[in-house]
């Protein structure tokens, strides 16, 4: 059995109606709502209600309180019921795209004897790069027809997402690593999910977001702070024009997807350490004669500006080579 899981709350939690329509598309039967609301008696509530029962979908809990402090407890905690079962974890805004039908999926990894399967944002914007106001009963992908590669490049925040796991599988806050088990290589599978964040009222939300997470002691804070004066300068718009974001028009299949997958799998990175820059995937081909040269002299790149000897013994196909103390890096990087 593979489960939707979904913590829906904040800002926009109208999305859920095209979010569940597009998961009940790709075959999902069985839906695992958890609703966050700041306050008790938030007016959300009501809304979100509304729509499950459009859908004849039940509500699995109700949490009040902080977000950061109900994320990773909801998704933990919501899977323990099914020991046994696959969930799709996906945020409100998150639509992801299979490249093989779930069930499919689901047996490709118990054969093989891998418990997860990862993911990376493409970020979904309006035809002029900006933030539009979603009318959620129409398609989102004709209201946000652009999609890009913007979170790295411009907030050197982390894209990649635990997107498929069994229920024993234990993710960070926000889904980006898994802490245990086995996950499938990039090279296998690795699941587009195209990010509808990118709307009305985003710059505020960073704004507040940047605010609460620096008075928490959050290091990542600095990631909405970059989106943030990215945008300031920007005139409140993406600049579609910007060769590293890869923006192109598109549909569910994103053009570039290959070329973020190569750079995944050869561990580049879009990060400034020191006065070094590490260029993001737009700088790859997809000439299969250069890998092993690219993948050499990224890790070349990378150990001489971490120091770490172990990037340069890290084996070639191995799918978390090298990301776990860059992610470190991107918390020290400058603002």
């Amino acid at each position: 059995m593979v489960h939707l899981n979904t913590l829906v709350g904040g800002r926009n939690v109208s999305i859920l109606r095209p979010l569940l329509e597009h998961y009940r598309n790709l075959g999902v039967e069985s839906y695992i709502i958890n609703i966050h609301l700041n306050q008790e008696g938030d007016p959300i509530l009501e809304e979100i209600t509304s729509i499950t029962k459009d859908f004849g979908v039940p509500i699995a809990s109700v949490s009040v309180g902080s977000w950061l402090e109900i994320l990773r407890r909801v998704y933990r905690e919501s899977r323990t019921r099914y020991p046994n079962d696959w969930h799709i974890l996906a945020d409100q805004d998150e639509f992801q795209v299979y490249p093989m039908g779930l069930s499919e999926l689901e047996a490709f990894c118990e054969e093989r004897g891998f418990d997860y399967v990862r993911g990376c944002w493409v970020d979904r914007l309006a035809a002029d790069g900006g933030f539009p106001q979603l009318d959620c009963y129409s398609s989102l992908w004709d209201q946000c027809p652009v999609g890009a590669f913007l979170s790295y490049p411009i907030g050197a925040a982390d894209p990649r997402k635990v997107v498929f796991a069994k229920s024993h599988v234990d993710v960070c806050v926000g889904q980006h690593l898994a802490w245990n088990g086995t996950g499938c290589p990039i090279s296998e599978a690795f699941i587009q999910i195209h990010h509808f964040k990118w709307v009305e009222g985003i710059i505020a939300e960073l704004e507040a977001r940047a605010g609460i997470l620096k008075h928490g002691g959050y290091g990542f804070h600095v990631e909405s702070s970059r989106f943030v004066k990215y945008f300031q300068a920007n005139n409140g718009l993406v600049n579609l024009e910007d060769r590293r974001l890869l923006a192109t028009k598109c549909g569910q299949d994103y053009p570039h997807w290959p070329l973020i997958q190569r750079w995944f799998m050869l561990l580049n990175n879009y990060v400034e350490l020191g006065r070094r820059f590490i260029p993001g995937p737009a700088s790859l081909t997809l000439e299969a004669e250069t890998l092993s040269m690219d993948a050499d002299r990224l890790r070349a790149n990378l150990a001489s500006a971490t120091g770490s000897d172990s990037l340069l013994i890290a084996g070639r196909h191995d799918p978390t080579f090298g990301l776990e103390p860059l992610r470190e890096i991107w918390f020290k990087t400058r603002n």
